[in-house]
């Protein structure tokens, strides 16, 4: 009886040993997993980092680009009023022109009372 029980007590043992071995298994797969669950969270956490520096150079270069803008429609309205200046100077330079002609034209019919 002794023999028998000492020979279910090992078979026991075997069993656990082994049931022990496929949990430390069980456990060294999980560990591992994790690892890897880690790595692939720094893998993100430095593509996240790296999408938000480049968000922040777009978005320095879109109020670069704003800025540039506001510059040239500043310019451009400048213009605009320096154009408009230089119309109203021609336009008063084209008067002043006919009105020129015209006393030179006075002054040549005048003149030919005088025509020897």
């Amino acid at each position: 009886k002794s023999v028998k029980q000492l020979a279910e007590l090992i078979a026991e043992f075997d069993k656990q040993s082994k049931q022990l071995g496929a949990t430390q298994t069980d456990m060294e797969t999980l560990q591992h997993g994790v690892t890897e669950v880690g790595n692939s969270s720094d893998h993100i956490n430095g593509a996240v980092e790296h999408l938000n520096n480049s968000k922040e150079n777009l978005i320095n270069i879109t109020e670069d680009l704003s800025a540039i803008s506001e510059e040239n429609a500043a310019s451009t309205q400048e213009t605009n009023a320096s154009m408009e200046e230089l119309n109203a100077t021609f336009t008063l330079i084209n008067h002043s022109a006919a009105d020129l002609k015209e006393l030179a034209e006075a002054l040549s019919k005048e003149m030919e009372f005088f025509t020897i």
